[in-house]
């Protein structure tokens, strides 16, 4: 019995440490970089294009288990903060244009901007490496400004930040 209690805390602590390793790294207030990728019609987008609004920058793939549970509650904050003028980039890292726009589109009906390189997730893409993503889903918010505001792995702490920031609606305006 104590072995398995000492067990099944060891796999806690294990897990918990686990989600804080794959965090996102870049440094809040640093300059978030500027990307350029294509939506599914070829049309491009930059970071840079949405500056003067909050940004939320969502790393997901259609064949990540995490992305896939987790595009119900980013649907739910789009609806919840879109009106406040907060955009949202999907970044896909699928590497099959077909298969991204059936999950994005299709299947799930995100209706916020969503772009690919279109190329191997930690080996041929660029804004990963950018971005310092190790592990998706991964979330940053940025400032109107271009600065990075938090980035995060787990869909509730991005929430609880817009929440917090939407109590002084100006901060998001």
């Amino acid at each position: 019995m104590k072995k398995s209690l000492i067990s099944l805390m060891m796999l806690l602590i294990a897990s918990f440490s686990y989600a804080d390793d794959n965090m996102p790294s870049l440094t809040v207030g640093a300059a978030a970089p500027d990307f350029s990728a294509s939506d599914t019609l070829g049309v491009e987008h930059r970071l840079n294009d949405y500056r003067g609004s909050y940004v939320v920058v969502d790393f997901w793939a259609s064949w990540c288990p995490d992305c896939r549970r987790d595009i119900p509650a980013m649907k739910a904050l789009y609806e919840q903060f879109r009106d406040y003028g907060v955009q949202f980039v999907g970044i896909s890292f699928d590497t099959d244009r077909e298969v991204w726009a059936q999950t994005y589109w299709g299947k799930y009906q995100m209706h916020w901007t969503q772009v690919s390189e279109l190329k191997k997730f930690r080996k041929n893409t660029v804004i990963d490496k950018l971005y310092k993503i190790d592990w998706i889903p991964s979330m940053y918010l940025v400032d109107p400004e271009g600065k990075i505001v938090m980035g995060t792995v787990e869909i509730n702490k991005l929430k609880e930040k817009l929440e917090r920031s939407e109590e002084h609606t100006s901060e998001l305006q």
